[in-house]
């Protein structure tokens, strides 16, 4: 027996089968941002910073680590609600300057990652902060640590970390949208549930 009203069940099959792309767009987009996205805009961010400590360290010859320490005093206090606390240390993850409270030592795959050149930088979290671990390419004159090893590259390793909420005002405006498309995909689903489920008690009304 044919079924009533095929022009109904199509309408019905079309809007299930929209909303469940606009839903799946909506959290594949989400994943996008917060997995590329927004590391790479915390990325791009904390070199920036590293890139304004090795410039004025330059420009002034430090040479000491009290000199570097004031130093990032210094950045910190012009961006006092963008940066948690900002380290410096060797490639033997023993701190030579910090601002603010870090959480104690480099992880050791950060180290490693950086010295392997596996990443121009490493994001990591830490419950409201994104941690950013990149080259520092400043040395000071004596850093008391021992020989690297033959071929290992000489450079000091930076932490920045960046409080999250500081960074995702960049992004705000992406995922405002995100959660209205995820809202207008969950909505859509819901009506052509309710449209399928009463609309044959209706006509039989």
């Amino acid at each position: 027996m044919r079924r009533p009203f095929p022009w109904f069940h199509a309408a019905v099959a079309a809007g299930f089968l929209l909303g469940a792309l606009l839903l799946l767009e909506a959290i594949v987009m989400y994943r996008y941002v917060s997995g590329h996205l927004l590391p790479d805009h915390v990325g791009r961010l904390a070199g920036l910073h590293i890139s304004w400590v090795e410039n004025q360290a330059r420009q002034r010859s430090l040479t000491t680590r009290d000199e570097l320490r004031a130093l990032l005093d210094e950045l910190r206090a012009q961006h006092r609600d963008g940066i948690a606390w900002i380290r410096i240390a060797n490639q033997q993850a023993v701190t030579l300057a910090q601002s603010g409270a870090p959480d104690p030592g480099i992880p050791p795959q950060t180290v490693r990652a950086l010295i392997e050149a596996l990443a121009p930088n490493v994001v990591t979290a830490s419950g409201d902060l994104l941690i950013v671990g990149l080259p520092f390419r400043y040395r000071l004159d004596d850093q008391g640590e021992p020989p690297l090893a033959q071929g290992r590259p000489r450079f000091n390793l930076a932490e920045v970390a960046l409080p999250l909420h500081s960074a995702d005002v960049a992004l705000w405006s992406l995922r405002r949208n995100l959660a209205l498309s995820l809202a207008a995909a969950v909505a859509l689903l819901a009506s052509m549930t309710v449209f399928a489920l009463r609309f044959p008690a209706y006509l039989r009304a």
